[in-house]
Formats: C-alpha cells, structure tokens, sequence
C-alpha cells in the first residue's frame, strides 16, 4: 500500500515539474521573439507570397433583425488563423513552453475590414483581446464581437418571409497579393446559438473571391446568412383579426334599413381595417420596389369596406325616401270613370302595381340586402382565395 502511494506521488511531482514553467523563462521567450520583430512587416520571409489567413465563425446571438431600418444585429465570435514565420521557437531551449498570450499592439495582426458596418470599420481593432503564439510561429486570434449591418430586406412575403443578409470581409491596406482571407468550414457554425423569439437561423455559405477597385485586388471573404421568421405572432395578432373583422363587413346587409345601425356598423368596420392597415405598416420597411402582398390584401379589404358603406347609405336613403311617401288608398286616389275611359282603363291599372309595390315593399328590400350580401361574400372569398394562393405559390 505504501508503495503504491509513493509511486503515485512520485509521479504526480514528475507531471507538475514538467508542466511547471518559471515567470522568467516566459519573460526570455517574449525577450527573444520580440527583440528584433517588426510589425510593420508582414510575417513571411518571402514578401512575395500572401500570408494565408484561415476565418472560423461562429453564431451566438441574433440580437435583432429590424426590418424598418433594414439592419441586422448578431453576436458573432471570430477565430483567425495565421502563420508567423517570424515568431517560432524550440520549446526544448524554454522549458518545454509550447505557447504564450501575446499583445496584438506588439505583433502583426490582419485587420479587418467588414463592409456596411454601422460601429466600426476596423472590425478587430479591440486591444482587449490577445493572441496565442505556439512554438511553431501558428497564430490564433479569437474575440467576440456584436456587429450591426446593413441589410436588404425582402418582405413581399411577410409574415412569412425569409431575410438572406450578406457579410463581406476584407483586410485592410492589404491586396491580394499580400494577405488572402480563406474560410474554414463551409458554413457559419451555429452549435452555441441561443433561440430567437422571431427569427431562425437557416442556411449560410462562403464565397471567395477578388474585388478589383482601379489597380487595386482585395481579397474578400463573402458570408450570406438566411433567417427565416417565425410568422405565429403575427398570424394570431393581425392576420386572423383582419379576416374575421371584414367577413363581419358583410354581415352589414343583414341589419334593416331603418334601424339607423347599417351605416354605423359597416363605418366601425371601415376603421378597423384602417387601423389594421396601419400597425402592419409600422413593421415593414418604407420602399417602393415590390408591393407587399399583405398590404395590398388590406387594400383591397379596404375598398371592399368603403363600398359597402357607400351602398349602405344608398340604401338608408332609398328608405328614408319611400317613407316620407303617404300610403295610397283606393279612398283618396278615386279615378274617375271619365278619366278612366278617356285613357282606355289604363290609369286604374298603373295604380295597381303601384299599390302592389308599396305592399310589397319590405320584401323587396330584404331581396336587395341578401343579393348584395351574396355579391360582396363572392368578392370576399375572390380576394381572401387570391392571397392565400399567390402567398403559398411564392413560398
């Protein structure tokens, strides 16, 4: 047992004197890397070679994709890669010390550029984070940064749409010829993205290729990210309101004319749909380029709704009129025989349907009200039929 223990602890100090580097064999080491380094000089010992540096990201965060300004916010983490020909050493000569943290102000680092960038240009020229030098002269930067871009949106199918925002990388002050920027994976990694309460990550891609801008090659890193929305809030709070509410605008050739509630209701509609119009507008982006498909649905509920109303007080007048008539009777609109023969009976048979229209006149207004509920309930189903179509068709 004594033995076993002994062994044990022998070999526990073995591993913690091998591991175990002094404070002043790290100081010689950044003494003997950093005693004639440049900066300033690429770190290649062939200045007519690229330096070669490897792009790792990852999505973390998807902090807001405002559609109204068009502009994407993620926290992204970056891990560049790159080797430095100039700060290699034998771990032997230094305790067997395989790397060390190094100050970016002190070597050479690739500065990024990232394009449409609301923050910051220099999207790496945070001092905070330092970088590993191992004793092979590979370098690895890795930081995490919140980034705010610019990006198109497409909202001509909303509330089902799908937004693809592009990322595009460049080194700064470098052409091609001088620093090269090359992607690792053949897409963003997403393995540590938390959930969106709105939006999903879908797919993404990289793209390599040379910008030439007059004389000058830059190397440029392409990144296109798709989000696709999750459209149940706004099917519950707007979509499904609006259906129901301007089926109810049908329902106005139901009330009787003379009941003073037919202009009232189909006007109440009127403005709901018009408040509706509104708050979805608040969320869509102000451009011309393509009509979004489910304002013009609203639209077009909207004229449906106005010509209700316009007809609805057509037929409270009508009404109103008719009422302001006396009812005729046989008493006080007597013919007489002379006048009768004098037109050949035919002022005692005009006065028939007259009184026959008059008796019948509540029936006659409850057949216009029900083929006018039928003609705006076909031009209801036409529209709310054309939307679903043409939305499901574009999908």
């Amino acid at each position: 047992m004594w033995s076993a223990t002994f062994v044990l602890l022998f070999s526990c100090y073995g591993l913690m004197s091998v591991n175990c580097v002094s404070w002043e064999t790290t100081k010689s080491l950044k003494e003997h890397l950093l005693g004639n380094y440049s900066k300033d000089i690429r770190p290649i010992r062939n200045q007519s070679d690229p330096v070669i540096v490897k792009c790792n990201i990852q999505l973390t965060d998807i902090v807001d994709l405002d559609e109204v300004h068009q502009i994407l916010s993620v926290i992204m983490i970056f891990t560049l890669r790159w080797k430095d020909e100039f700060l290699g050493w034998n771990s032997d000569k230094f305790e067997g010390l395989s790397y060390i943290q190094m100050d970016q102000e002190k070597i050479w680092t690739p500065r990024i550029n990232l394009h449409s960038n609301l923050d910051d240009a220099d999207l790496f020229g945070d001092v905070r984070y330092r970088l590993t030098a191992r004793q092979n002269g590979q370098m690895t930067w890795t930081l995490s940064k919140k980034i705010s871009v610019t990006c198109l949106m497409d909202v001509v199918l909303f509330p089902l749409d799908t937004q693809r925002c592009a990322l595009a990388f460049t080194p700064l002050l470098y052409s091609t010829e001088e620093v090269k920027l090359v992607n690792v994976e053949q897409s963003v990694n997403t393995s540590d993205l938390k959930p969106h309460g709105e939006w999903v990550f879908g797919n993404s891609f990289y793209i390599n290729w040379d910008y030439k801008l007059d004389e000058f090659n830059m190397s440029v890193l392409y990144m296109t990210m798709e989000f696709k929305r999750l459209p149940l809030f706004f099917l519950q709070n707007f979509l499904v309101p609006i259906i129901i509410i301007s089926f109810l605008n049908l329902l106005t050739f139901w009330l009787p004319d003379g009941s003073g509630e037919k202009a009232s209701f189909s006007i109440t509609v009127l403005l709901a749909l018009t408040f509706y119009l509104t708050s979805v507008s608040s969320y869509l982006p102000q451009n011309s380029n393509e009509p979004i498909l489910i304002t013009l649905f609203i639209s077009f509920l909207l004229t449906l709704s106005c010509l209700t109303v316009l007809v609805s007080l057509i037929l409270i007048n009508r009404h109103h009129k008719h009422q302001d008539i006396p009812q005729s009777t046989e008493n006080n609109h007597n013919v007489s025989m002379k006048e009768n023969k004098k037109h050949g009976g035919k002022l005692d048979k005009l006065w028939g349907i007259l009184r026959c229209r008059n008796s019948e006149r509540r029936k006659c207004g409850f057949t216009i009200d029900v083929l006018l509920f039928l003609i705006f309930f076909i031009m209801w189903i036409s529209l709310t039929a054309w939307f679903f179509v043409r939305l499901f068709r574009l999908l």
